[in-house]
């Protein structure tokens, strides 16, 4: 998250130098804060108003380019007016301008979880040591953390970015130093003339398309791809795509180009069309791009920061379009941008721990009215006073009204009542940090469910009969179909498994309804599979509900992992039947993590194979990409005769807020049966489906 506000070293506003000429960088370079305030938006209403804006998350990449096209270009300028970039100066710059905020943000929001208590405490250890180290992206991925948790949302996820921006400050200006003086060297040995910008796009360039393409070639068929997001080598291209701008620009035939098409009406209308086809391309995406989906990271993200960069350079042929954009909201949103940034999220996650069952909307609202006044409090008491004067002059002014000399009395009153305020944001955070439990409710719940669930298979693959408690021993097989649990029970001349026959014909019993007495000429009723004829492939939400599961359906098989997608089913459908250990009744509840097509479906069917009938459990939360894939698995239902859906959204909707604990996906311990419920039910409306 680049920071916002306007420096007079190194943000949008810079001191120009009459002796040495003005470029591009010599003076304030408009639109960027305007810029600024889209990214901080995206991103604000990707999180706190969830399913909204369902690609929200690209705002950090309009940052990331923002960030390398300014940084770049300011360690440019500085060398091209004095003949050096003095490093020390620059690191310290950084350090005045990021650390003050998120020193902030750390203390107090770490002091409110420590009031809050529970859940938002979990590993806040590690987080507050990854934030004020700008490593947590590196610490998230070593822990493996997700950027989308299924369990309580970590309070400071959000400073990955900061990691990958500073990693960037910190490698960057000592690559710039280092290749410009190896080129000047080289150069002069050979009686060349030094091409240093030419190095410095090359190198940038390589850089970037090697980033972009680990992050396609890594992101693979991982459960979530979280490794490539945080990852600062496979998200380095939007930094990289910044830079490059910046040395294209600040180049003497790049500064020519751009003034010249300053001057040519036709060349200006086209850059305004740029930046307006541009942003509506960004608002586009936001709206519609999927943090989960492959497509996301092959390229996706890509676009956005080449677009982002079409954008840049359309504001710099267009001052003055560039100088309307900054007025008003806009620009005070781009100043105080970092300072949003910082504070919305961890407000966020505090607000859905003390409020859970508030509307998702009202709770967004409410960090909205929060976040705001907080983040231009900190802009001007703290943000700005540090960048201009420095630590210690700040330091000796509050000591000076801490000690109330030569103020007016009410500030002194007021000073004071800072003072214990921020002596209690300190205590509290202290104690937050001492006492931060090391899992969650939801950890220990599906933490106890893969133990159930490890329970129900044996290394042959033959199911353990396991009880409600978790508890059991090894049973037998029963024959059947690949060698596991028999089929339904049917006569043939009832028809039962010749392909016509549906759940609700004549002839079969509705669940629930008392069977009619059995005459000899009448075929017997198919019999509802028990768990030993069950196989569950599913995800964290199963694992909560396994011990309601093994209660309901004694003897069945459960293969469930944290994160899975739909896509791995094929995979683990192979393995199972390697293993004799795949079930004549296939449970798949996959609904909740990825986006499922009708082609996914297709595979997954084709990779169960005849011979079995498919009980597909839908998904229920607040993530964009739930609703295409219940739609994509009722289409399934509609196309194959030995597929159905269990609505698990339907038998949610109407009571999540007893059912579901505060993350909005899981069920809590006393209603697992709901889950369990639906999925028995829907196996006793399997019986009579033909097996193909």
């Amino acid at each position: 998250m680049v920071d916002g506000g306007s420096d007079k070293v190194e943000g949008t506003r810079v001191t120009r130098d009459s002796r040495t000429g003005g470029g591009i960088f010599s003076g304030r370079v408009f639109g960027l804060d305007a810029l600024r305030a889209l990214a901080v938006v995206l991103v604000f209403v990707f999180h706190v108003f969830p399913g909204s804006l369902p690609g929200g998350f690209l705002g950090v990449d309009v940052f990331f380019v923002v960030s390398g096209f300014l940084i770049t270009g300011l360690l440019l300028d500085e060398r091209r007016r004095t003949g050096r970039i003095s490093l020390a100066a620059f690191w310290k710059r950084r350090a005045r301008r990021l650390v003050p905020a998120l020193v902030l943000t750390v203390l107090l929001c770490t002091a409110l979880a420590t009031a809050v208590g529970g859940d938002v405490l979990v590993g806040i250890r590690r987080q507050v040591v990854g934030a004020l180290t700008f490593t947590n992206n590196w610490v998230s991925i070593g822990a493996g953390a997700s950027y989308t948790s299924d369990f309580s949302p970590e309070l400071f996820a959000h400073t990955w970015s900061l990691g990958i921006e500073e990693q960037f400050y910190l490698v960057w200006p000592l690559l710039l130093t280092g290749l410009s003086v190896l080129t000047v060297v080289v150069a002069r040995r050979r009686g060349r003339r030094a091409r240093v910008l030419v190095t410095l796009a090359t190198v940038a360039a390589l850089a970037g398309i090697a980033s972009a393409a680990a992050m396609a070639v890594l992101v693979g068929d991982a459960t979530t791809p979280t490794r490539v997001y945080y990852g600062t080598d496979t998200h380095l291209f939007g930094l990289m795509a910044g830079a490059l701008l910046a040395i294209g620009v600040t180049s003497r035939a790049g500064g020519r180009v751009v003034a010249g098409w300053r001057r040519r009406p036709p060349v200006r209308r086209l850059a305004i069309a740029v930046v307006a086809l541009g942003v509506a391309g960004l608002c586009a995406a936001a709206a519609s791009m999927v943090w989960q989906s492959t497509t996301t990271y092959r390229g996706g993200l890509v676009l956005v920061s080449l677009v982002t960069a079409a954008v840049i350079l359309g504001l710099l042929v267009v001052p003055d379009l560039s100088r309307e954009a900054e007025r008003g909201a806009m620009r005070w949103v781009g100043v105080r941008s970092y300072g949003l940034y910082l504070f919305h999220w961890p407000l966020f996650v505090l607000a859905s721990g003390l409020l859970p069952r508030w509307p998702m909307g009202l709770l967004g609202a409410l960090v909205v009215l929060v976040s705001v006044p907080l983040a231009a409090l900190s802009y001007r008491y703290v943000e700005e006073p540090i960048r201009r004067h420095g630590w210690w002059p700040w330091v000796r002014t509050v000591a000076r009204r801490l000690r109330g000399l030569r103020v007016p009395r009410p500030t002194a009153v007021r000073t004071r009542v800072a003072t214990v305020t921020m002596s209690l944001v300190v205590v509290g955070a202290a104690v937050g940090f001492a006492r931060a439990p090391g899992a969650t409710d939801l950890d220990e719940q599906i933490a106890a469910g893969a133990r159930i669930a490890a329970l129900t298979m044996t290394d042959d693959g033959s199911a353990a009969a396991v009880d409600g408690n978790g508890t059991g021993s090894s049973g037998t097989d029963v024959p059947g179909t690949d060698g596991d649990a028999a089929p339904p029970q049917t006569d043939p001349s009832s028809g039962e498994g010749s392909g016509t026959s549906v759940p609700g014909e004549a002839g079969t019993t509705p669940p629930g309804a008392t069977a009619p007495p059995a005459t000899p000429n009448a075929p017997p009723r198919p019999v509802p599979p028990t768990g030993k004829h069950v196989t569950v492939i599913g995800d964290s939400v199963t694992l909560a509900s396994a011990a309601a599961l093994t209660k309901a359906l004694p003897g069945v098989a459960i293969d469930a992992e944290v994160g899975r997608q739909m896509r791995s089913v094929p995979a683990i459908v192979r393995s199972l039947r390697k293993r004799s250990a795949l079930r004549t009744y296939v449970v798949i509840s996959l609904g909740t993590n990825s986006t499922v097509d009708d082609g996914l479906m297709a595979d997954v069917v084709r990779a169960v194979g005849s011979g079995h009938v498919i009980v597909l459990v839908n998904g229920y939360g607040d993530r964009p990409w739930i609703g295409p894939t219940n739609k994509a698995l009722r289409r399934a239902a509609d196309k194959y005769a030995n597929v159905l859906v269990a609505d698990w959204d339907r038998a949610v909707s109407a009571r999540a807020d007893k059912i579901l604990g505060p993350d909005g996906i899981h069920p809590v311990p006393s209603q697992t049966h709901v889950y369990s419920d639906l999925v028995t039910d829907r196996l006793d409306d399997a019986a009579p489906l033909s097996v193909p």
